[in-house]
């Protein structure tokens, strides 16, 4: 399974909201899981600095950075490409 996770700002400006995106050969889900530090704190139970490091970069305009996130995440809440197609696309958000 391949995950990485797609950015968009928010309503006011400041914050970034993240969707997680997996793709198996056969199905490609998108999970919609919240504001950037919610999702740190909500979902991984870390900062966001914290990520950052374990990560090694905080350039959310770099493909990899992106992909190491959502690889992070999907490890770290157990997804996998048989339990993506039970999950609703709102199910893991930490709205």
């Amino acid at each position: 399974m391949k995950s990485t996770i797609s950015v968009s700002s928010g309503n006011y400006g400041f914050e970034r909201n993240w969707t997680l995106i997996c793709s198996t050969p056969k199905v490609t889900k998108k999970f919609f899981l919240g504001q950037d530090i919610k999702v740190c704190s909500r979902i991984l139970g870390m900062t966001a600095r914290d990520l950052v490091n374990f990560i090694g970069s905080d350039d959310l305009s770099n493909k990899n950075t992106l992909n190491k996130i959502g690889l992070y995440i999907a490890k770290e809440i157990g997804l996998n490409g048989h339990n993506i197609k039970k999950l609703q696309p709102w199910e893991i958000s930490c709205v």
